[in-house]
This record gives structure tokens, C-alpha cells and sequence, in this order.
């Protein structure tokens, strides 16, 4: 297993193994082991840094420097899920205009927000189960029309039950504790949203203040609101890995696979464009839709023809 691993082309950095001091300079983020230099990365192609490593080492330079360019790091505990995660401040120079609009949102204008997202999210898992030929894409196609504003009634739940037992089989049950496939999907979507993290920040929006979640417990509150839509293609990619064989351990490969994800070409009003750019999108449309009290998110879609295999 290799200490470092450029899992995006200098985009997405992971370090998993013990005894890495990661500092910056001259415009790099260097890595060493042993005071020997094993690897240099320029800090501008840095989109996240995720540290799986229980003793890595970052100097606080080179997380200034990072948050300056707006990058995001992801700390993990056990099984990837993050324990925390630093994010950029201020970096964005209408910051306080959107955070005031962003605190007095109206219900109304949230709850229409909030139907979109999960509207999204549905109609994802849709897709999903239409690309890996499993059955019940139609029940939830119907069950994305039935969301309402704020989702009163919990579509999103009575889909998430329908949906996974199609397409993971009836004895799947959704839990962030267990191995395997679990933990693939833990990883996936902490990738996810490190990435939906660095695009609030860049937009001016606080990431705790939720549109749907809260809880005085979770900082990124509006963070975990934008992710759901992107949690299905997420799903796929771990659908398509233990198609080939069981996931009993986060190999490189696995979590490069996981981690192409952002790469994933989406379909938008303005055309196709890799994940990482409909988030930023579906991010400043927020800021703006908050801005101007009116529900106008810009979210990409899932498109079964440019899906591609997850061994690509």
C-alpha cells in the first residue's frame, strides 16, 4: 500500500499510513517519512486533503495555506467515517450578505429547497436501479412526484427502504458501523462531501446553518443538505464494485474507484460537466436563491449514458 495516494490527477489527497509530517513550501505540499521527502504536490491543485493516518503530522502553514486556496481537510476515525473536517472561512467576498440571507430564509422558501433536493435524490436512486437492471425505478419515480414542500410525510425514508433492498437485496440494511459494503459507502461519501463542503465555503454560505437538518451536533448542517442528491452516484460505483467481487477491506483500488466520483460526468442546463462542478453550481445557486428569495437550485442529473463502469 503506498503512504500517499493521488487519488483524483492532484486533486483529492489521501494519507492512510502511520509516520508522514506534511508541511508546505514554496508553493508545495510536501510530505516526509523519516525527515526524507516522499512526495511534493502543488498546493493550487490541492482540492481536498483526506488524513486516515492515526499520527500524520500538519504543519500549520500548510493548513493556512490550504484553507486560503480553499481547499477542505478531512480527518477519519475508524471505518472512514470523518471525525472532522476543516473548511475555509471568509473566502469569498459576499460572505456576509449570503450569511444574512441565509439565516433569515423563510420556511416557505426552505421547505421548497428542501423538495427539491430530496426530488433530486429519488429520482438519482431511480437511475441507479435503472443502470444496474434492478427492479423498482418506476415506484420511485412515482414517489419523487409525491414529495412535498418540507417533505412532510418522509418520502425520503420510504424510498431510502424501497430503494436499498432493491438494489443491495432484502437482507441489506443501511449502517454506518459495519464493514464492507457500509464502509465502501462511508468512504464515498465522505469524498462527497468534502467536496459539497469546499463549494459552500466558495459561495459565501455557513455550512451549519441547515436548510432541513438540525442539530447542534453536526457543524455541517448545510453540507449534508446539498449532499443528497449525489449519494446515488455514490451508491453505483460500490453497486458495480461488489458485482465484480465482495468489498471486504478499502483496497487503493476500491477507494480510487470511490473517489472517481467527482469525475463523474453530469448533465445541466448549461451541458455536461464533471461532479465536482454541479456541486459548486448547486452551491452558488443556493447563495443566490437565498439572495433573491426564490427557489432557483441549478442541480445536474445522473444520466444512464454517460454512467460508466466502475472499473473505468
Amino acid at each position: 500500500m503506498q503512504p500517499i495516494q493521488g487519488l483524483l490527477p492532484a486533486a483529492c489527497i489521501e494519507v492512510v499510513e502511520p509516520g508522514y509530517t506534511l508541511s508546505a513550501t514554496a508553493g508545495f505540499m510536501v510530505l516526509e517519512k523519516n525527515k526524507q521527502e516522499v512526495a511534493r504536490i502543488p498546493l493550487d491543485d490541492v482540492h481536498a486533503l483526506i488524513i486516515a493516518a492515526p499520527d500524520a503530522y500538519l504543519s500549520r502553514t500548510l493548513i493556512d495555506r490550504l484553507l486560503v486556496r480553499g481547499a477542505v481537510i478531512v480527518f477519519c476515525g475508524e471505518k472512514y467515517i470523518p471525525v472532522g473536517l476543516a473548511h475555509p472561512y471568509a473566502t469569498q467576498y459576499r460572505t456576509a450578505k449570503v450569511t444574512a440571507a441565509q439565516v433569515a430564509i423563510s420556511t416557505p422558501l426552505a421547505k421548497r429547497i428542501w423538495r427539491r433536493l430530496i426530488q433530486q435524490k429519488i429520482t438519482h436512486q431511480a437511475k441507479v436501479l435503472d443502470v444496474c437492471h434492478r427492479p423498482g425505478s418506476k415506484d420511485l419515480y412515482a414517489l419523487a412526484k409525491q414529495v412535498k414542500p418540507g417533505d412532510p410525510t418522509n418520502v425520503e425514508a420510504t424510498a431510502a427502504r424501497f430503494y436499498w433492498q432493491r438494489l443491495f437485496g432484502s437482507e441489506f440494511r443501511r449502517d454506518r458501523a459495519q464493514p464492507g459494503v457500509n464502509a465502501a459507502l462511508n468512504y464515498g461519501y465522505m469524498v462527497v462531501r468534502a467536496s459539497v463542503a469546499r463549494a459552500v465555503c466558495g459561495a459565501g454560505l455557513v455550512p451549519f446553518f441547515g436548510i432541513f437538518h438540525h442539530s447542534e451536533h453536526n457543524a455541517f448542517q448545510l453540507v449534508d443538505d446539498l449532499l443528497e442528491p449525489w449519494r446515488p452516484a455514490v451508491d453505483l460505483r460500490v453497486y458495480n464494485l461488489v458485482q465484480q467481487q465482495p468489498i471486504e477491506t478499502l483496497t487503493p483500488a476500491i477507494k480510487k474507484i470511490l473517489v472517481g466520483v467527482l469525475l463523474q460526468d453530469m448533465v445541466s442546463q448549461t451541458g455536461i460537466s464533471p461532479m465536482y462542478q454541479a456541486i459548486r453550481a448547486q452551491a452558488t445557486s443556493l447563495a443566490q436563491s437565498l439572495l433573491e428569495k426564490k427557489e432557483m437550485l441549478e442541480l445536474a442529473e445522473l444520466s444512464a449514458d454517460l454512467l460508466a463502469p466502475a472499473s473505468s
